[in-house]
């Protein structure tokens, strides 16, 4: 259940699935090119046997293929013992 001091922005950010509507606010795009990309986006992960929920999509996917995935530091990247320059 939602706790009554979680603001909207914090169940957003928490929630495994986003909605068309949030793809078109983060991507800053129509609802209908939205439509598109969650249903492409679907249509790969069926084709790779996970089930997917029309109209919505999983948020570390979309976030993986859309780019937005926090980049990981350079230094997280360097084998163990890599000197940083």
């Amino acid at each position: 259940m939602n706790q009554p001091n979680q603001t909207k922005e914090d169940h957003t950010t928490s929630k495994t699935f986003i909605t068309v509507a949030e793809v078109a606010e983060i991507l800053s795009i129509s609802k209908s090119y939205a439509y598109k990309i969650v249903h492409r986006l679907n249509e790969e992960l069926k084709a790779k046997g996970y089930l997917t929920i029309a109209g919505r999509i999983n948020r570390d996917y979309f976030l993986e293929k859309t780019c937005y995935q926090p980049e990981a530091r350079a230094s997280d990247s360097l084998p163990k013992g890599a000197p940083i320059s």
